[in-house]
């Protein structure tokens, strides 16, 4: 595979309060029964789903992991290379 690539998570696919990954919680958003909690691994931000009332706030330092079956590979063009699952 030549040029780059981008890779795409499906926010349900990160599991907050699982796994090794560390990550800062920069933003919580309601909405209905769920949340999308932002977080930031070091230059990276991504969008975790929560459902029901999250019991994380901003400024904290959570763990993480993502479950493969959400993970998602594009190209430069943004066609899809890769899905799992």
């Amino acid at each position: 595979m030549g040029g780059c690539a981008k890779v795409g998570i499906r926010p349900e696919a990160i599991l907050l309060g699982e796994g090794e990954n560390r990550a800062e919680v920069t933003l919580v958003e309601y909405s209905n029964s769920e949340a999308v909690v932002y977080i930031r691994a070091g230059e990276v931000e991504l969008r975790a789903l929560s459902f029901g009332r999250s019991v994380v706030r901003e400024g904290e330092t959570v763990d993480f992991r993502v479950q493969e079956s959400g993970v998602y590979l594009f190209d430069e063009r943004g066609q899809l290379l890769k899905a799992h699952g």
